[in-house]
């Protein structure tokens, strides 16, 4: 498993010592529209990829790959849903 250099979470799939997609969307993004957009998109928890919606936790890529969503816990959902809400949250003052 590999953990992201920027927010600290854990991608099965994401390569090694690199950032995830919405922390390198968050460095790039040019408005906070934008930033808003990333920081609401639903996350894959295999890759890191971000959708405007996912019927489960994991995308179409990492169940192909053999990840099963039962490999990943309630209690890290919760917690790393609760951080993205907080943040999403927070950039509305700007």
């Amino acid at each position: 498993m590999t953990v992201c250099s920027g927010c600290k979470k854990t991608f099965p799939l994401l390569k090694k010592e690199e950032k995830c997609t919405r922390c390198l969307k968050k460095q790039t993004a040019k408005s906070v529209t934008e930033l808003e957009k990333y920081l609401n998109a639903v996350q894959c928890l295999g890759c890191s990829s971000l959708f405007k919606s996912l019927a489960g936790i994991l995308c179409g890529s990492c169940l192909a790959a053999g990840l099963k969503e039962d490999d990943f816990t309630e209690q890290k959902l919760d917690s790393d849903d609760e951080e993205d809400r907080k943040e999403a949250a927070s950039t509305k003052g700007m």
